[in-house]
């Protein structure tokens, strides 16, 4: 059983394709579903299509945690060309394993006109209560982690504060 569940936000562009051509050839990663909050345009093979309010709200998160059947999830959270590194799922894995961490998150390169510019991001600090942190696009969740903050906010209904909501409540476990 792989151990990944990746959801992906759609908006019918090319990109998609490629990240989703990323995660099927990794071993890690089992089912993938596509976030959109438009209609279904393409078939891309292999994924499942998944309709959503906004991709940050609180009802997303839900459908993540519901839809989540491994050990990890790992939540893209912006439409743009993701290329993963080698062994960069894997790294993701061995931290959140290593770690027991809710949620893990890298540095990453931007990649603009033909040249490469890193994006460090700074450690998560208890306390760090800011909506504007920068996790980068590509984040891993503990699922079982992610289940049990989830259920607790079972009534919560920000359309865009979702994963705000979720990030605060996991660094509280």
């Amino acid at each position: 059983r792989q151990p990944i569940t990746a959801f992906v936000p759609y908006t019918g562009s090319d990109i998609t394709r490629m990240t989703v051509k990323q995660l099927r050839a990794c071993d890690l990663v089992g089912k993938v579903y596509l976030l959109t909050t438009g209609e279904a345009r393409a078939d891309i093979k292999g994924c499942t299509f998944l309709k959503v309010d906004s991709l940050l709200g609180s009802k997303s998160l839900r459908l993540l945690s519901d839809r989540s059947n491994s050990a990890y999830t790992l939540l893209i959270i912006h439409d743009t060309l993701i290329e993963f590194g080698q062994f960069a799922l894997e790294r993701f894995l061995s931290v959140a394993e290593s770690t027991g961490s809710g949620i893990v998150y890298s540095d990453y390169f931007d990649i603009k006109d033909g040249k490469r510019t890193t994006h460090p991001v700074i450690d998560y600090q208890p306390g760090s209560i800011r909506d504007d942190f920068n996790f980068g696009s590509v984040l891993l969740f503990n699922s079982g982690a992610l289940k049990k903050v989830v259920q607790k906010q079972r009534k919560a209904e920000s359309k865009y504060a979702g994963l705000y909501d979720t990030r605060l409540a996991l660094s509280r476990k």
